[in-house]
């Protein structure tokens, strides 16, 4: 199993100038993912947007643009229902699950070292469970923390996909991020406290 004991508050957070006014998925365009998987502001429709692409063996397998006046989320590509596939190691047997892109995001920040993919529903896509049973061993899912809701959405849809993914033998768990915020909201506050 993967030991994500690595506290938040270790990561070393860098500086970053205006933090306080940049909306969070600003924020997140300051890192670097690696070559095939680019975060970036741009404007769409002469609208401001930030865009996510990933290309795989030189193929767009991910397109999402996201309003920033609405934040409203355009997926144009989504081939396999996970984010992450480029950047994996196949040689390894574990691999963390994010539900949703910035979670995916700020994992790959936390845990470099360690597989990470963002399913785009937990609850969804055959094609990416079917991906997510022949790719590992060992699954950690990051629940998204909906505690505040009547019905804890984020919880139920992990637990859901850890059924599943146990029904073919594979050894999964369930973990929360520290606070009663999801893995990204719980990014940015550490990253904000750390200026």
């Amino acid at each position: 199993m993967i030991d994500l004991n690595q506290s938040i508050l270790n990561f070393p957070y860098p500086k970053i100038p205006n933090l306080e006014s940049l909306h969070n998925w600003d924020i997140l365009c300051s890192f670097d993912y690696g070559p095939d998987l680019t975060l970036k502001q741009g404007t769409y429709k002469n609208i401001p947007h930030w865009r996510i692409q990933e290309t795989w063996g030189g193929e767009v397998v991910f397109k999402m643009l996201r309003n920033k006046v609405t934040l409203q989320r355009d997926t144009k590509i989504d081939n396999y229902g996970l984010l992450g596939v480029s950047n994996l190691n196949l040689d390894s047997q574990c691999c963390v699950l994010t539900e949703g892109v910035s979670d995916y995001f700020c994992a790959r920040l936390l845990f470099p070292n360690v597989n990470v993919l963002g399913v785009t529903t937990l609850t969804g896509s055959v094609v990416a469970k079917s991906i997510l049973l022949s790719l590992f061993d060992d699954y950690t899912i990051i629940s998204d923390n909906d505690s505040n809701k009547v019905l804890n959405t984020g919880l139920t849809s992990s637990f859901k996909l850890k059924s599943f993914l146990q029904s073919y033998g594979k050894n999964v768990s369930v973990v929360l991020p520290d606070s009663k915020l999801d893995l990204s909201d719980e990014f940015i506050f550490n990253l904000k406290l750390s200026q």
